[in-house]
């Protein structure tokens, strides 16, 4: 990883709670400043459900990516992305198509080759449970 990527820190709680997300931004924040990064945005969803990907502040980072104004994304989990293997797994492909990196801090997974492991997972998961 490069430290002069854009970098988007993006968190999500279902329920809205003020408490719960102020502590997965500190986590966030956390991380990035122990891999070397500062400052970045910050983009949160307080009181959606991960079930939709039509979320304002989910919106508005995938609008900086296709810009081209971030060039990494730092999640607590990929759950905080969506509850969905199959959303999930083509938010990542797009965001491997315009070049943004996507870490998660829980899930230790992070970079191209972890993302396309990840991705072969989840495919034969969806297709051991048939669909």
């Amino acid at each position: 990883m490069t430290k002069d990527k854009n970098i988007a820190l993006y968190c999500r709680v279902a329920r809205a709670d003020k408490i719960a997300l102020k502590h997965q931004m500190r986590l966030l924040a956390n991380f990035a400043m122990d891999m070397g990064y500062r400052g970045g945005k910050v983009y949160c969803d307080n009181g959606v459900s991960g079930a939709t990907v039509d979320r304002p502040a989910f919106n508005r980072l995938n609008r900086d990516m296709l810009a081209g104004k971030i060039g990494l994304v730092v999640v607590k989990d990929l759950s905080r992305i969506a509850r969905n293997f199959i959303l999930t797994d083509r938010w990542l492909a797009m965001a491997d198509a315009l070049n943004a990196e996507v870490i998660s801090v829980d899930g230790n997974i992070g970079g191209p080759v972890d993302m396309q492991q990840l991705r072969e997972l989840m495919l034969r998961f969806v297709a051991s449970s048939g669909g």
